[in-house]
């Protein structure tokens, strides 16, 4: 977890008139986000509204100074500090809260046990609406306020929140008790529960171990659901599995899912770790990849001149290409071909796009999980993560860089293994590091392109990460951190999707002409 100090910017916040500070309360935003959007909503003069914490799984931003009253709980503002967990929902199930909030929910015990020593609170425990009424200290939530205060009408954080999870994440805080070991919910049943589509469960086992033993699954009437630690559970529809399983299930050159399959007008798709898989209705299903598939992007995928794939990817001698319905893509070494079929000679879709072509390093250094995905940015030199500590891959101080232009990826110079604390996170495996392949990176170049707006920026390596891997509110996971410049210049928030790419390392740092 990391905490980010940004008190001081938002003005909605007022005195507590001497007010003796009782209780914690806790709150559900009721709208999606995360801590940093959430931050940034209060920190509006006419957003009229502010907690003192804004606090997702991964980020708490500490909004409004404790010392100040925040504009939470009406008349209870003056003697109470409220905590906010950005992206909730008062409506969410127990499995739901500790899947997408088990980190903010110990971080919430940790901030309650802080801030209630430092405001001498005389009960460091939950209490209930008559202790609340009676005046006695501790934490509480929004409809703890409601009805013990009868101030207000919220209901959040709604009737499932683990309050067992919680509280017992106080005592460990509070009395030094034992780490608190909170069951993890079965990722493929809860998919199943929300994926009614995919019938009747075949398996008898609760799941099964896939061969390499990296992931699970299930086999259901209409479908599996795989699941692994980097990516979650995802379902993967028969009229996809059928090719999927022809072409070797997830030790095949797909990988496991990342995403779930999306229904287009005139078939299915669904994006794997190292292609995306095509089926149009009636037809064999075919995956691209790689600079081919890059290719048939700028055309417009399926909707463009060149139509759904109709073959996968082809070798020969001189590179490689691939059939789609109205023409074929070749690879060479030194560039991408489109060629449309009419009647007589092939004709090029364009002239030749000359297109910078990685080194052999770099593909190597390429992150396994790909390049497209999620953005989020390296904290600033307020953040108190950054203090001192020093940039993996360039060496620089993370709260004084050389330049603004810099960027952090899962570059696959090392091996990688889930975080022990949270399956959503991953870390580098110590003592695994390709120590030459690592030095080879700080002069290279990387494009980071938002293409909602057409704007990107290029970059350099400086750093390993996103740690967090999988991203629940996200568009499927992180695949970037970048500077604050760097971000705001792409007119991206956190979990932006963004695509990214090789270029040449004569290419100067900055934003992209144009943007």
């Amino acid at each position: 977890m990391i905490e980010v100090d940004q008190t001081g910017i938002s003005p909605n916040h007022s005195s507590r008139h001497g007010a003796r500070i009782r209780l914690f309360v806790l709150h559900t935003q009721e709208g999606g986000g995360d801590a940093y959007s959430l931050a940034r909503y209060l920190q509006r003069r006419s957003s009229r509204v502010s907690y003192h914490y804004s606090c997702d799984n991964f980020t708490n931003v500490d909004v409004v100074d404790t010392d100040r009253a925040s504009w939470s709980v009406l008349d209870a503002n003056p003697y109470s500090v409220n905590f906010c967990f950005a992206g909730s929902f008062a409506r969410m199930g127990r499995d739901e809260w500790l899947t997408k909030f088990g980190n903010a929910i110990q971080e919430a015990a940790r901030i309650f046990v802080q801030d209630g020593r430092k405001y001498g609170f005389d009960n460091l425990y939950t209490i209930d609406w008559d202790q609340i009424s009676r005046g006695m200290s501790g934490a509480t939530d929004h409809y703890g306020i409601t009805m013990g205060l009868r101030i207000g009408t919220h209901t959040d954080v709604g009737p499932h929140f683990p309050w067992d999870v919680f509280s017992a994440w106080i005592a460990h805080y509070r009395d030094n008790a034992d780490p608190v070991n909170v069951p993890v919910p079965n990722a493929i049943a809860e998919k199943r529960a929300v994926s009614e589509w995919l019938g009747d469960k075949i398996t008898e086992a609760i799941e099964l171990s896939t061969p390499d033993g990296r992931g699970r699954y299930v086999e259901y009437e209409h479908g599996y659901i795989y699941w692994t630690p980097e990516y979650g559970a995802h379902p993967i529809p028969l009229e996809l599995f059928d090719t999927y399983a022809k072409l070797g299930w997830e030790t095949g050159p797909l990988g496991y899912p990342v995403g779930d399959h999306t229904v287009l007008a005139e078939g299915l798709v669904q994006s794997f770790e190292r292609g995306t898989l095509y089926r149009k209705a009636g037809n064999p299903g075919f995956y691209v990849t790689g600079l081919i598939g890059e290719r048939w992007r700028r055309t417009g995928f399926e909707d463009g001149p060149l139509g759904w794939p109709t073959s996968n990817e082809i070798s020969v001698d001189s590179g490689a290409y691939q059939q789609f319905e109205n023409g074929r893509i070749y690879w060479a070494p030194e560039e991408t071909i489109a060629v449309l079929s009419v009647d007589g000679d092939d004709v090029p879709s364009s002239e030749r796009v000359q297109k910078y072509i990685p080194s052999a390093r770099e593909r190597r250094l390429t992150p396994v999980d790909g390049m497209r995905g999620g953005i989020s940015y390296f904290g600033g030199p307020d953040d108190r993560s950054t203090r001192g500590r020093k940039m993996g891959i360039s060496g620089e101080p993370a709260d004084d860089p050389t330049d603004p232009w810099y960027c952090a990826m899962r570059f696959n110079y090392c091996q990688v293994e889930p975080h022990p604390a949270n399956k959503l996170w991953v870390k580098p495996v110590a003592g695994t590091s390709d120590l030459a392949l690592k030095a080879y990176l700080p002069d290279r170049r990387l494009l980071v392109a938002n293409p909602a707006n057409g704007r990107a920026v290029v970059v350099r390596p400086a750093d390993w990460g996103p740690g967090a891997w999988a991203v629940p509110t996200g568009p499927k996971y992180r695949v970037v951190d970048v500077s604050h410049q760097a971000m705001r210049s792409l007119g991206a928030v956190t979990d932006t999707y963004v695509e990214v790419e090789w270029v040449d390392p004569a290419t100067p740092l900055g934003p992209r002409e144009g943007n």
